[in-house]
């Protein structure tokens, strides 16, 4: 596990030291200056060194088996580049509304061509925080953009511009990530 402190200003370097001693496995903590979200997720990107790679915003959190069914879904289909699943917002202690409408599952269970579509003309995006990646196809779409604030969008349209066919990515039906909704996320949804 890679764990990079953005620039944080309260008590989250102290908290992830004890957990970084406490921990049963391998747990790299690393402090910085803040550099904004594309850099220090491309930082991680780099730093890591297993073959898969899932993001996790520090005011979010996991369902208990999200790697699991996702690394499932990798065993199962060697092709694979991504697995997109869904998740939940949740706010003051409970679960709401899904991420991904109703709308958007469907377009994430369609051809390539009819995603591209809906990432070009569409202002929202597939949530990182949902998906597992191959790492090595995360080097191959040139990684996050840096230079832009929707990240998430970005890295979507780059991946499905090199997924050559619907073997390579799948739609994981299951709440695996609860996006945590309060004042001072970027973006309310």
């Amino acid at each position: 596990m890679i764990v990079i402190d953005d620039g944080s200003i309260d008590r989250t370097p102290e908290i992830l030291a004890r957990l970084q001693k406490a921990s049963p496995f391998e747990f790299k903590f690393i402090r910085q200056r803040n550099l904004g979200p594309s850099k220090t997720l491309n930082k991680g990107i780099r730093l890591a060194q297993g073959e898969l790679v899932s993001f996790l915003a520090s005011d979010d959190f996991y369902s208990k088996d999200k790697i699991e069914k996702q690394v499932e879904c990798f065993r199962r289909n060697s092709r694979l580049k991504i697995v997109v699943a869904n998740g939940r917002q949740y706010k003051d202690g409970k679960t709401l509304k899904r991420i991904h409408s109703e709308r958007t599952i469907r377009i994430l269970n369609s051809d390539k061509n009819t995603i591209l579509r809906y990432l070009y003309t569409e202002s929202t995006s597939f949530f990182c925080q949902t998906a597992l990646y191959r790492k090595d196809f995360l080097f191959k779409v040139g990684l996050f953009d840096e230079e832009v604030l929707a990240d998430d969008w970005v890295l979507n349209i780059r991946i499905f511009q090199n997924i050559k066919d619907e073997s390579e990515y799948a739609y994981l039906d299951e709440d695996v990530v609860y996006y945590r909704q309060h004042e001072s996320n970027f973006m309310e949804i």
